[in-house]
This record gives C-alpha cells, structure tokens and sequence, in this order.
C-alpha cells in the first residue's frame, strides 16, 4: 500500500513546485512610467529627467509581453522574462530582434533597469498608479 501512495506523492510534490510562480514575476506587472535615464560617454555618469509633456510608458503584461510606448514615439512590442538576477527582454520590431539581458531593481514603486553599455547607462522608471 505504501508503494502506491510514494510515486502520486512524489509526482504531486514535483508539479507543486515546477509550477510555483515567483513573486518577483508578479511584482513587475503593470504601468511604469519613464521618469530619468542616464549614460557615460567616459566620464561621470550623466543623469537626464524626461520631459513630462512627452512621458515614455513600459507596460509588462501577465503573459510576458511589453509595450513601449509615447506620444512621441511608435509603439514597440515585446517580450520579457524576469530572473533573479536579469530581465531579459526582445523585441519584435527592432534592429536585431536578439533578446537582452539587463540588470534591473525592482521595488514596489521604482524599476531600475541597466542594460549592457559600454559606458554604462540606465533607466528610471515609476509605476503608474
């Protein structure tokens, strides 16, 4: 009896936790508004506000997709994926179309996202309440 009880046990345990979803994934669903960015050309970093009459939006969605877009500009669809470490993000309608990987923080307000520079650059985002 105890045999036949191990294996639907087992099996019950290893879908539990392959399909646990992070908090972290959740977290970063919504509207973020983009507030500041910054970029080096050698010397100290250069830190640039955005201009509130022309806001710049990034909207993660539950399915994995992301939309930049603004009155200025033409909307860019995308995917991201969140890990502990990197959001990596592609988007369809660029150059490459090649997925990047950028650092990123992430509180319940503020999204910081650092992608590869060779000066170094980075952007602030604010969620959109």
């Amino acid at each position: 009896m105890r045999k036949k009880l191990i294996l639907p046990s087992i099996l019950a345990l290893v879908m539990f936790f392959a399909c646990k979803k992070s908090n972290s994934s959740s977290a970063i669903v919504g509207k973020w508004l983009l507030t500041e960015y910054y970029y080096s050309i050698g010397g100290p970093a250069i830190h640039e506000e955005t201009d509130p009459k022309h806001p710049s939006i990034a909207e993660f969605l539950w399915d994995g997709s992301l939309i930049y877009y603004g009155d200025t500009t033409a909307a860019r669809f995308c995917h991201y994926q969140l890990f502990a470490d990197s959001l990596v993000t592609a988007c369809t309608n660029s150059n490459s179309g090649i997925p990047i990987p950028s650092r990123y923080e992430l509180t319940d307000d503020s999204l910081k996202i650092y992608p590869p520079c060779i000066e170094g650059c980075g952007y602030t985002y604010v969620r959109v309440k």
